[in-house]
């Protein structure tokens, strides 16, 4: 915990009490693990249970959509490569409205299957083809398609 300079007088106290604390018990802690074998393999336990716990079951990138199906997803980067941009560009189509906006997770990141970038492949290749505005009506149809088969994909 970083110190941090405050006018409360009890709030440095605590600082201090808390760091001084802090020290002791790991110190404590520190001495039994190296004294005690079966405080030692307790703590061991302890912390294997805890990561199996933590890590995820299965792959990253893989999740249940409403119908059950394992459906894998990819972040913004993975789907501007796929794409064959930048991802910037994707956030820029998102905020002109040329794309939906995606589904977001936890941590916040942007997720895209890969029917999802597909789309987005039609939509990249056509602006580059055609060098079209979005109101070109070539532009507008694709983007009723992708709006029409988003939630699909």
């Amino acid at each position: 915990m970083a110190t941090m300079s405050t006018d409360n007088p009890s709030q440095e106290k605590f600082q201090r009490w808390y760091k001084k604390n802090r020290q002791s018990r790991n110190e404590a802690r520190r001495r039994r693990y190296e004294e005690d074998k079966a405080f030692r393999l307790a703590e061991r336990e302890r912390v294997r249970a805890y990561k199996e716990k933590k890590a995820p079951k299965g792959p990253r990138n893989t999740f249940r959509d409403l119908d059950g199906k394992d459906v894998i997803v990819v972040r913004i980067g993975k789907a501007a490569e796929i794409a064959g941009t930048t991802p910037d560009t994707l956030r820029h189509y998102e905020s002109e409205g040329l794309v939906p906006i995606p589904t977001w997770d936890d941590e916040p990141q942007r997720l895209y299957t890969k029917a999802q970038c597909k789309l987005m492949k039609k939509m990249v290749d056509l602006r580059r083809k055609t060098r079209a505005a979005s109101t070109h009506p070539t532009v507008q149809k694709l983007i009723t398609e992708i709006f029409d088969h988003w939630n699909d994909a």
